[in-house]
């Protein structure tokens, strides 16, 4: 198999024609790409032979070290990008931010390009300012579609505290706002849950 000892993090989109379940794993080389498997009934399932997403190759590159945590999205009311993938990737020194990645079919998929960056790739959710709870995590994306628009779960942290943060788009997924009732009060942004206190289950991390 091509892929690694790990397959995690899970993510299911319907079409409402075929399922697509997508994952994380490792390649040969040690890097977190995603991979997919295919089914048209939830019993038999065909797996693509290799990755659909991986890092750009370049150390340089804010997701060039690897991808994990796919968060897929599928909207017809984008004619252009109706397949939506939101991933995190993490940077030296455990900088990790979301990216956002297209397609038109499910199976092959590119990079959305920054438009403010040419040649590099949308953050679609990026790592807040010195002191902000998501100063060097923005990760584990989770996304969804409601009636407001699109919505997505995700963990922040900084060197202190963590929590699972909130952010919204209008525009079919490409511009994200995060969510922050009271911006300057208290953590910036505001988390929606923080770890429990010491001995508590949950008092170490979110995810």
């Amino acid at each position: 198999d091509w892929y690694g000892a790990r397959v995690e993090q899970p993510a299911l989109v319907d079409d409402g024609s075929t399922v697509g379940l997508y994952y994380a794993t490792e390649d040969a080389g040690g890097l977190a790409v995603v991979g997919l498997l295919t089914t048209p009934d939830m019993v038999d399932w065909t797996e693509f032979g290799g990755p659909v997403l991986e890092g750009t190759g370049d150390p340089s590159d804010w997701d060039g070290q690897g991808v994990s945590s796919p968060s897929v999205v599928y909207d017809p009311a984008d004619l252009d990008n109706p397949y939506k993938m939101y991933f995190a990737a993490e940077r030296p020194a455990g900088v990790t931010e979301i990216g956002l990645a297209v397609s038109s079919d499910g199976t092959t998929w590119g990079r959305y390009e920054d438009p403010g960056a040419p040649g590099e790739t949308l953050r679609a959710v990026a790592v807040g300012q010195p002191g902000d709870l998501d100063e060097v995590v923005a990760g584990d994306p989770h996304v969804w579609i409601d009636g407001d628009g699109y919505q997505m779960l995700y963990t922040c942290s900084n060197t202190f505290a963590a929590g699972l943060c909130l952010a919204s788009s209008t525009d079919l997924g490409y511009t994200w706002s995060k969510w922050d009732p009271e911006p300057g009060v208290g953590m910036d942004p505001e988390p929606l849950l923080i770890p429990g206190g010491p001995g508590e289950w949950d008092g170490l991390d979110l995810g």
